[in-house]
C-alpha cells in the first residue's frame, strides 16, 4: 500500500504524472512500496487506470469498418496465405525426406541381418 496515499490519475500515458500531491508527499517521506508514480495501479503508468479502446469482437469490427473500410478486415489475408502455403511446402518436403530416409535406413538394416 501507499501509506493511505490518495491517487488521482490524470493521464494514461506511461511515465506521465498521475499521482496526487498527498501520494507524492507520502512517497517522498518513505511511506513504503506503492507510493509515488511508479506505474502501479491507479498511477496512470503501466498497469494503471486506463480504458480499453474496444469492447469486444463486434465493437472492434464495427470500428475498423467505420474508420478504415470493409476491405481492411481482410487486408492481412494475402500475406498470411503466402506464409501458410510456404510453410506447407516446407513441412511436406521435410516429411517426405524424413520418411524416405527412414525407409532406406530400415532396408539397410534388414540387408545386414
Amino acid at each position: 500500500g501507499g501509506g493511505g496515499a490518495t491517487v488521482t490519475p490524470s493521464c494514461s500515458v506511461a511515465g506521465a504524472p498521475g499521482v496526487g500531491a498527498s501520494a507524492s508527499a507520502s512517497a517522498s517521506a518513505g511511506a513504503g512500496a506503492g507510493g509515488g508514480n511508479v506505474g502501479g495501479a491507479g498511477s496512470g503508468g503501466v498497469g494503471g487506470v486506463g480504458h480499453a479502446p474496444y469492447r469486444g469482437y463486434w465493437a472492434t469490427a464495427r470500428h475498423v469498418v467505420h474508420t478504415q473500410g470493409v476491405g481492411s478486415l481482410w487486408k492481412g489475408l494475402a500475406p498470411r496465405g503466402a506464409r501458410v502455403v510456404g510453410a506447407t511446402f516446407i513441412l511436406s518436403y521435410v516429411n517426405e525426406s524424413a520418411g524416405e530416409a527412414i525407409v532406406g535406413w530400415r532396408q539397410q538394416q534388414q540387408q545386414q541381418h
